[in-house]
């Protein structure tokens, strides 16, 4: 898979700040929580909307804050430390425990996928193995977001982990930003499933990237 896009850092961060709502407001879409956009939009401006539960206002805000961390650590390199740190901004006060590798046994609902329990030193030799293969820099943020939907590290927010920590290394080389358009979401779920299922992803993966990659025109 070629990079489609070739940005400037700068360029590329204009491009995921400018479609910071939207890509918000999708990740919470894909987690099935009941939202508008205009109400994201309010949420994320400082807003009160209190016909929300507070737990989805939360959601929001630390989808908010995860990208903020990105924002505010470009030049780090994107290992499981930090990921781990974009974990606990996604699920501070949502989760078992939060930016901590999980020591327990996950189920995915709707398939038989049961992830094992993430070894630590392990698990970091399989991202630094992912993230030095000799590929283009978009296939191996897609490779990482696998990775990490695959094997659930984290007690929750695993997709929304596994996208975002994708995204710090598409901005870190130019490469664009990653996000679901909201009419492409029951796609995404079926094919996710699929993945989880079977073990095959390069469905999914080829789904992301035709139509979750995007850039500056």
């Amino acid at each position: 898979m070629e990079d489609k896009f070739k940005l400037t850092p700068e360029e590329n961060v204009f491009l995921a700040k400018k479609n910071l709502v939207s890509n918000i407001y999708t990740e919470a879409k894909i987690e099935d929580l009941n939202i508008t956009f205009p109400q994201t939009e309010a949420i994320l401006n400082g807003g009160n909307v209190p016909s929300l539960p507070l737990d989805t206002i939360n959601t929001i805000l630390n989808l908010r804050d995860a990208w903020h961390y990105v924002f505010d650590h470009l030049n780090d390199s994107v290992t499981l430390d930090y990921i781990k740190q974009i974990n606990f901004w996604v699920s501070r006060n949502q989760s078992l425990k939060w930016g901590e590798l999980r020591n327990g046994k996950v189920g995915i609902a709707g398939t038989d996928h049961q992830p094992l329990v993430p070894d630590p030193e392990t698990t970091e030799q399989q991202i630094t193995t992912i993230t030095g293969q000799e590929l283009s820099a978009t296939e191996l943020a897609l490779n990482l977001d696998l990775y990490l939907c695959y094997n659930q590290l984290f007690w929750d927010g695993n997709k929304r982990t596994a996208h975002i920590a994708a995204n710090a290394w598409l901005i870190q080389n130019g490469c664009g930003v990653l996000a679901v358009p909201e009419n492409q979401i029951a796609q995404y779920h079926a094919l996710l499933r699929y993945f989880y299922q079977t073990g095959d992803g390069e469905m999914f993966k080829k789904f992301l990237y035709q139509k979750c990659l995007f850039g500056l025109e």
